[in-house]
């Protein structure tokens, strides 16, 4: 009885994607603004914000999440 999650949730990222996501991070762009700019969904962006935390790719910002800017 295994459950198979996330299974409509896109988890490929190209390493540029990835790049301006770090810039956008550090520059206070707002989470809905970044997954705009991408194109991709919020559970998409979210979890790729979860995976470059906890590779300490980003740190903690004013605003959190939601950014400054």
């Amino acid at each position: 009885n295994i459950v198979i999650i996330l299974d409509d949730v896109e988890f490929g990222w190209k390493k540029k994607d990835i790049e301006n996501v770090i810039k956008m991070w550090r520059a206070g762009v707002n989470f809905s603004r970044i997954c705009k700019q991408l194109e991709r969904h919020d559970d998409e962006v979210f979890l790729l914000l979860l995976h470059l935390a906890r590779n300490n790719s980003i740190k903690k910002r004013d605003g959190f999440i939601w950014g400054s800017v």
